[in-house]
This record gives C-alpha cells, structure tokens and sequence, in this order.
C-alpha cells in the first residue's frame, strides 16, 4: 500500500534521451512526489534536484575500458556519473575493490562510500545425479560442460575462454562442452573470425538467452564455472556457482579474488595457458571436492538480506544527517 509507482517519461535509449530522462523529467517527479530521499542503484542521480541522493555505482568499467562502449556511451557516463558520484549525499559500491576504484578515479572520501556486497538467489542450489543428467541431456547431449552466464561483451573475454578450452580439449581429449548463456549481442566478425580457427568448435554450444528461471539449474548441472573476465564490480555468477557446489575458475583480476576468497581457482584473464591449467586441474577430484567445500562456506557471506539491510543502512545515514539539519 505505501507503494506509488511514477511512470517518467521518455523511454532513455540514447545518451541525449538519458540526460532528458535524468535532469528535467526526473527532476519534475522528485519535485511532484515530494519525495524525501531518491535512491538511484544504477549510479546516474539527478544533479537539478536538491533532495537528497544516494547512488550505487557498481563499478568504473567505461572509465578504463572506454573501446568496448560506443563513444557517446562511454563519454556520458563518464561525465555524469562522476557528477552523480560528487552530488551523492552518500555512495554504495558492491566490493572494496570497486570503493577503492572510485577513491582514486574521482578522488572521493573514503567516508562517503559504504560497500554493500551482492548476493545471489535462493533458487541457486545443489541437484542430485538425477537432475544433473536431465540438464546435461538438454544442454550438452549429455556431456558434463564447462559454463560462462553473461553477454558476450569483449570484457567479458570469452573468447580466451573458448583459446583456453581447445588446448584444453586438445591436451585431454576430454568429452566436455563448453555451453554459453547470453545473447550474442556484442559477437562480432572478429570474433566469428578466431571462433572458426578453433579446432573443436562442435563442442561449443551457443544457448542463447536462457529464461531466469532455468539459470539456476544449468548452472548447478555444470562441471564448473568459467568466469574470467577482464574487470568486473562484483560478479555474480562466481556466488551463484558457489551456492550450487559447482566449483568456479575466475580472474585474478579486479574484485573477483574479493568475492572469490580461497574457494576458486584464480588465473590470468590474459594468459591461455593458465586458464587451461585451471581447468585441468577440476580433473583432481580431491581439488574439485576442496574447491566445493571452500564455496559454500565463501557464499554465506553474500545474501539479498545482507545487501538490504545494509542499503538500508546507507539511506538510513543520509536520512538521519538530513533530520539534524
């Protein structure tokens, strides 16, 4: 009952529609909701307004990786969102790594910024044999699979992945998969270009999009998780991995070894070699059972409940300073 939708338009599509969207339409709704606080979770705030405003910025990737954005993309958000980030009463980032990213790049006090891990659903858990086989025979003709969840955006680095799983399949002959969930948004000829030059391209299976309701036992039928992306805020699906007792092989970079702790194998993003021995190692049983213990330890520390009280804690803060003045 104490829910009141307001619909703002325009529908933002483009920067132009977003600085429209951002600082007058939403300036209007502030205003005519009498709203005492406006909480943003995807960082932009509304720098016309002089409520109070809390953002969450999940992380800088435009600011260090501009190329991989559209250039007027890359340029609003790194105009604006450093605006957000200096009119924010108080900011939420989702890992240390992330707050100590925004301390240097736009050189904010520590004392502004609260770190409110993510977390991952409930409906992410272990499957018994049974249904582990059910989903490898949709997926993956029955074959256990190596799994990426994510766009196929060049930060995300798939294809060393796919380098890494070829000298994986040469150097082992093994039956595995390789199964990709996500829109081939960001494929691109370059990439089709070296997907063809990979040797075992049959064991490579594109799943497209696949419905929320069907990730959480595609992953739990996984022989790991592959997530070794290039720069990543958070990343979820190394929680979601964990949860289900898959184990999960990531980067050693940006904020994947905070939330990873001791319970993933870390390697290079840039260095095929070492991806492909971390896969090899997953056919240790004694390392896949130690990786899966140390997961579903690491994983208690990251749950919705956790990020909302301490959301709310954040809006709390900036509310109470507002009541004293």
């Amino acid at each position: 009952k104490n829910v009141k939708p307001f619909v703002v338009p325009p529908q933002a599509r483009h920067p132009i529609l977003w600085l429209a969207w951002f600082e007058y339409s939403l300036a209007y709704a502030i205003k005519r909701s009498k709203a005492d606080l406006f909480f943003s979770p995807e960082g932009l705030l509304c720098t016309r307004s002089n409520v109070p405003q809390v953002s969450v910025i999940h992380d800088l990737n435009f600011e260090h990786f501009p190329l991989y954005l559209p250039a007027n993309v890359a340029a609003y958000y790194s105009k604006w969102m450093r605006k957000a980030a200096n009119k924010a009463d108080r900011l939420a980032t989702v890992s240390q790594f992330s707050k100590d990213d925004l301390i240097k790049t736009y050189e904010l006090s520590p004392d502004k910024i609260d770190v409110v891990y993510n977390g991952a659903g409930l409906q992410f858990r272990p499957l018994v044999d049974e249904e582990i086989k059910k989903i490898r025979d949709l997926f993956a003709g029955g074959a256990p699979y190596f799994l990426f969840v994510g766009s196929l955006h060049p930060r995300k680095n798939v294809m060393n992945m796919l380098r890494a799983f070829d000298q994986y399949k040469k150097d082992t002959g093994s039956v595995h998969k390789f199964l990709i969930v996500g829109k081939k948004q960001w494929w691109n000829s370059q990439m089709q270009s070296e997907f063809n030059n990979l040797t075992f391209q049959q064991d490579i299976i594109f799943a497209g999009r696949q419905p929320d309701e069907a990730l959480p036992k595609i992953t739990a039928a996984a022989f790991a998780v592959m997530y070794v992306s290039l720069f990543e805020g958070f990343g979820i699906p190394i929680v979601e991995a964990m949860r289900c007792g898959v184990p999960v092989i990531t980067s050693e970079s940006s904020s994947m070894p905070e939330v990873a702790g001791d319970a993933a194998l870390l390697v290079s993003p840039i260095k095929i070699d070492e991806i492909k021995n971390g896969m090899m190692q997953l056919l240790n049983e004694k390392v896949r059972r130690d990786i899966v213990a140390k997961g579903l330890i690491q994983q208690q520390k990251f749950s919705w409940d956790i990020t909302a009280e301490l959301t709310w804690q954040t809006i709390n803060t900036v509310l109470s300073q507002t009541k004293k003045k």
